[in-house]
């Protein structure tokens, strides 16, 4: 906050002139009364007196507190972006001459869910899970799907697994926790079955895995 003050002060100039006049002897011809005449002396004029200024201040501005930004999302997973996440990598495949990829909610929720909240948000980590393809990464609580998406593409590795050929099958979880200002985010990718076809001996194993939170 800067205070400005401005001050304008005159100084008073109080200026007396006398005027004096000389007395002067005037002698005059005898009369039947001889005597001295003394000239009236003038009033002294005093010089009109300026009256003060009042000081002007400048009015200080009131400081102008903003009120800090916290995450604009609530904790939860963000459908939304899942799915704008995902008609981004298929709208970036089809740039590439890639088919589009199907989406699978069997692998959001039995998998991909699993893997942001249960695993990686519990642990406070960024965690690979037991199943690939797929890319994973952290971001700001309230991320969009562009910068997401843009994350992914700017890594190499994550830039071929989403525009890998043999993929047919995909699935995204972004999962934000705003008391870490944190968003877990993956994005599962296969190439042969929907979860529902994946074998019971797999399903297994996955569950295992997710048991032991996050390890065999």
């Amino acid at each position: 906050m800067v205070t400005t003050t401005q001050a304008v002060t005159d100084t008073i100039t109080n200026t007396t002139t006398a005027a004096t006049t000389t007395d002067t002897d005037i002698t005059s011809q005898p009369t039947k009364k001889t005597g001295t005449t003394q000239a009236p002396t003038k009033a002294p004029t005093k010089a009109p007196t300026k009256k003060p200024t009042k000081a002007t201040t400048i009015p200080t501005a009131k400081p102008t507190t903003k009120p800090t930004q916290g995450p604009t999302v609530k904790t939860g997973f963000q459908t939304g972006i899942e799915q704008e996440v995902l008609k981004l990598v298929n709208e970036y495949r089809a740039q590439k001459g890639l088919k589009k990829l199907a989406y699978d909610a069997g692998w959001k929720t039995e998998y991909a869910d699993r893997l942001t909240k249960d695993i990686m948000c519990k642990k406070n980590v960024l965690q690979h899970g037991c199943s690939s393809p797929e890319v994973v990464c952290l971001q700001d609580a309230d991320t969009s799907a562009k910068e997401i998406v843009q994350t992914f593409k700017d890594s190499p590795p994550h830039n071929a697994i989403l525009l890998d050929e043999e993929s047919l099958y995909f699935a995204c979880s972004v999962y934000s926790d705003t008391s870490k200002d944190t968003a877990f985010v993956v994005i599962i990718f296969h190439r042969w079955w929907t979860f529902e076809e994946v074998p019971k001996v797999s399903k297994e194993s996955i569950d295992t895995w997710f048991d032991n939170g996050g390890h065999y």
